[in-house]
């Protein structure tokens, strides 16, 4: 915490706790605007990556909702059967979190309400995501009106030392054919509350993302 000059002490969180890169979207060393692949990930804002089946659907930078410059927008396509999107934590990053309680938020719109499905599991190999396995699931109801959403995941197995990846699946994970999803304000914390979105200087987020640019 920090103390100020008449005695009084106000609490503070730790730097780095949200284990989630640039999840308010401010880093965009690609570009800003991508047609997703289909059955491939395509890597878009600095550590996110679209997933689509059966028809591309564009992502771009958009400007965010209050409290944050940018947001990350997928739009849906005809033909479109599911659109999905990813980010990995490396192993590294998740070395103190098995058994651990860790606590997701997500600031989602979306053009017309949908239910928003959210997924987290690991690898069976660290950092190395040929087979997975589930650690938990749930939806969100999202509507126009750009809102933080949470889940908390309690007793993390100990696969999760090979790393994480949290999934955000437009219309619960099935097919996105028209519409916009907004995204942002990512993040993943242990505990059980929901933190303010930790904002980083942005240089130090451009680090971070350097790091597997």
């Amino acid at each position: 915490g920090v103390t100020y000059n008449d005695g009084t002490l106000q609490s503070s969180a730790p730097v780095g706790r949200n284990r989630i890169i640039n999840g308010n979207m401010q880093v965009w060393q690609r570009g800003t605007s991508f047609a997703s692949g289909t059955g491939t990930l395509t890597y878009t804002a600095d550590r996110f990556a679209v997933f689509a089946t059966g028809a591309s659907v564009a992502a771009t930078q958009v400007s965010g909702p209050a409290g944050y410059k940018y947001a990350f927008q997928i739009t849906g396509a005809a033909s479109n059967t599911n659109a999905q999107l990813y980010q990995r934590i490396e192993s590294l990053n998740c070395s103190d979190l098995s058994g651990a309680t860790i606590t997701i938020s997500v600031n989602l719109a979306s053009s017309s309400p949908q239910t928003v499905g959210w997924a987290l599991q690991f690898p069976t190999a660290s950092d190395n995501y040929t087979s997975t396995t589930a650690i938990g699931s749930g939806t969100w109801s999202v509507t126009s009106t750009a809102t933080t959403f949470t889940a908390t995941v309690t007793n993390l197995p100990a696969g999760v030392l090979n790393g994480m990846q949290l999934i955000i699946g437009a219309n619960t994970f099935g097919a996105f054919t028209s519409g916009t999803l907004t995204v942002t304000g990512v993040q993943l914390e242990t505990g059980t509350t929901a933190t303010d979105f930790e904002n980083l200087q942005y240089g130090q987020q451009l680090a971070l993302c350097q790091r597997y640019y």
